[in-house]
């Protein structure tokens, strides 16, 4: 369980106002005479129709009513004034728009591909034949004075039928490979080891570093080819029972803004917990990671409240630190179960794809560690 930061949405309001119909007048009668009859009276003066409805602020004004036609003049055989004519419908005022983002945008604005996908750069095309795709991507070439990287964020959908786990991505862009990890909800596996799995319908992120790139990467690039895959499970997975449950939002931290919160933990002993969270901008797109680890990947205390702090955003991870609060995030947890000896057993197939899926994230986490050092 987790805290996902609501979007205030003002409604909108709707008045309806009609104005009033005109007053009705009487034409008065002609005196009665001995002999020769009362003159013929002139029936009353035709009353003007009500006045148009005001406009409802995203309603529509109600018309005016009709006015009633004057009375015909006693002793007399006047003929009664022409009815009014009623006052014309009032036009609705417009429709009362939705509130937007409750923050800023700390990326520019986003929107969608050819392909459907979400991005800053929606003139690429994003090229796949999996069940596992790519549907936002933030995209970006920080210009550095010794090397220039390629960083990119991005949410990823199964779009398929079957559960896959320890999702392992390829990507290029412009011919040139980026390094890329990816994370997803913490499942129950026969390993020690939580799984990041999808489920069918399920969704999880990524995160893709390549340091030395050209600076025309991007304005030179078309297609983004990238593959993720999983492993099929032989049997049913469930969300690992010994994942602490987390309430978390978006606040300040030290140094700027990231998520802090707290976790309370099962009954079940566990250790080298993780906390990865991808923060999402106004626009839509994720364009940061950070990370928390609560108990300093000892052995986490038995049903424990704790707190916890991730780092602060920076804008390209190294750039400026945001000085306000971001739209919303998404939170991942890994950890190993302490309640059975280390093992990590299964096919021989999906012990050798956990063991590229760490390799990889420790190459990420060196370029990152890397790209950060040749800024200070």
């Amino acid at each position: 369980m987790r805290t996902i930061v609501m979007v205030t949405v003002a409604s909108a309001l709707v008045a309806c106002g009609g104005s009033k119909g005109g007053d009705t007048s009487a034409g008065s009668g002609g005196a009665s005479g001995f002999g020769t009859g009362g003159g013929v009276n002139t029936g009353g003066a035709v009353s003007a129709g009500g006045t148009a409805g005001v406009p409802g602020a995203g309603g529509s004004g109600a018309g005016g009513g009709s006015g009633s036609g004057g009375a015909g003049g006693s002793g007399g055989v006047a003929a009664g004034g022409a009815a009014g004519t009623g006052g014309a419908a009032g036009s609705g005022g417009a429709a009362g728009t939705g509130g937007g983002p409750s923050t800023m945008s700390w990326v520019g604005p986003a929107s969608l591909s050819a392909d459907g996908v979400l991005s800053n750069r929606p003139e690429l095309q994003f090229v796949s034949t999996g069940d596992l795709v790519i549907t936002s991507a933030y995209l970006t070439v920080r210009i550095g004075s010794s090397f220039n990287s390629f960083l990119a964020w991005g949410d990823v959908e199964n779009q398929g039928t079957e559960m896959q786990c320890i999702a392992l991505a390829d990507m290029s862009i412009g011919g040139v490979d980026l390094l890329t990890v990816v994370d997803a909800p913490a499942y129950q596996s026969t390993s020690s080891l939580t799984s990041g799995c999808f489920p069918p319908g399920g969704t999880g992120a990524f995160m893709s570093i390549e340091n030395d790139v050209p600076s025309s990467l991007l304005s030179n690039a078309t297609t983004v080819v990238y593959d993720i895959s999983g492993l099929v499970p032989f049997s049913p997975r469930v969300p690992h029972p010994a994942e602490p449950a987390i309430t978390a939002d978006i606040t300040p931290v030290a140094n700027g803004w990231g998520v802090s919160g707290s976790m309370t933990t099962a009954s079940t002993p566990i250790y080298n917990f993780g906390i990865d969270v991808y923060a999402r901008d106004a626009s839509g797109l994720l364009f940061a990671d950070l990370s928390a680890f609560p108990g300093d990947l000892n052995t986490l205390p038995l049903g424990a409240t704790m707190p916890f702090e991730t780092s602060a955003v920076s804008i390209d991870l190294v750039g400026d630190v945001i000085d306000g609060p971001f739209e919303d995030f998404e939170l991942y947890t890994s950890f190993i179960d302490e309640s059975t000896s280390l093992r990590i057993i299964g096919r021989p197939e999906a012990v050798e794809q956990l063991a590229v899926y760490r390799a990889r994230w420790d190459e990420a986490r060196a370029a990152k560690a890397w790209l950060v050092e040749s800024v200070r």
